[in-house]
């Protein structure tokens, strides 16, 4: 009796878990999709999430939403096979990808910071975030934008 109830308790968890990353996922899709009528929370988040992820903030509710159903689906044992994680390195390298084509546009050598203003700034979406920005850097630095691009063409090659 008192292991099916633990069971029970745990697949109950499960589901809270499932539906709080899917509710989650549904919020922040309506924050970034449909900022007018998302409220100052919502137009907080689409600020915050364009200005981490970039172009990624349109996919990140997704990934959210997926995780969320997988933990349910799954009882929270939660098992990604290689696609899934093909896929997320490929969303990755892209952003990647789109940061360095804008590198030029945000960053001034030795003036880090001055960068992550720029893409906090920005109104346009079409960048890879201050977390890409964040990553590019040095491999801009070590490789230049073309080592850095081969590198980029490499990495899908490879997927």
């Amino acid at each position: 009796m008192g292991k099916k109830n633990t069971s029970d308790k745990s697949k109950t968890s499960n589901d809270i878990k499932g539906i709080i990353f899917i509710t989650t996922g549904i919020l922040i899709i309506l924050s970034v999709f449909v900022t007018n009528s998302s409220g100052l929370i919502g137009k907080t988040v689409k600020k915050l999430l364009l200005s981490l992820l970039g172009m990624g903030a349109y996919f990140f509710p997704l990934l959210l939403i997926f995780v969320g159903v997988s933990f349910i689906v799954k009882n929270g044992k939660i098992i990604f096979n290689t696609r899934f994680y093909g896929i997320v390195i490929l969303l990755v390298n892209s952003l990647l990808f789109i940061q360095m084509l804008y590198i030029d546009q945000y960053y001034t050598k030795g003036n880090l910071i001055l960068g992550i203003h720029k893409i906090y700034d920005e109104i346009s979406p079409m960048h890879g975030g201050i977390l890409s920005y964040l990553i590019d850097i040095p491999l801009y630095n070590l490789f230049g934008s073309i080592g850095a691009y081969i590198i980029f063409i490499a990495i899908y090659i490879y997927l």
